[in-house]
């Protein structure tokens, strides 16, 4: 899966940081390349915080806005990490269905296999718990 550009936007608590850290070198080791700006990734990824209601609503924002963006383009890969995909899992999709994957704190680790799958198959999936995410498109 190399050569696919990614956007990585943080919210929320200094764990975040590290992790978006830790997924950046992840990726980057792997071939994915960054950006700064959403409109030239192939890949928009949020790592989000769910403690803090500010950086959630933030989230909602970033997601509502790519729902209008994936319909333009629609092989746009769409994920959220961290604690709104732990906590929220399935409720999360159901009301962003523009969501193609979720991978909790715990389960940063899997992220570039899921991304893999994301991209191939368009499967939405849940990292830490794949039953709680069973739209496919």
């Amino acid at each position: 899966m190399a050569h696919k550009t990614v956007y990585l936007e943080t919210f929320g608590c200094q764990m975040n940081e590290l992790d978006s850290e830790l997924v950046a070198g992840s990726l980057g080791t792997l071939g994915y390349r960054f950006t700064s700006d959403p409109d030239n990734a192939d890949i928009v990824l949020y790592n989000t915080c769910s403690v803090r209601e500010r950086a959630e609503q933030k989230v909602w924002s970033r997601l509502g806005a790519m729902s209008r963006e994936k319909n333009d383009r629609p092989a746009l890969v769409i994920g959220v990490l961290g604690c709104m995909a732990e906590r929220d899992g399935e409720s999360l999709m159901h009301r962003m269905p523009v969501v193609d994957l979720m991978c909790g704190p715990a389960e940063l680790d899997k992220l570039p296999e899921l991304l893999d799958n994301a991209v191939r198959t368009k499967t939405s999936l849940a990292a830490e718990d794949p039953s709680r995410a069973t739209r496919t498109s």
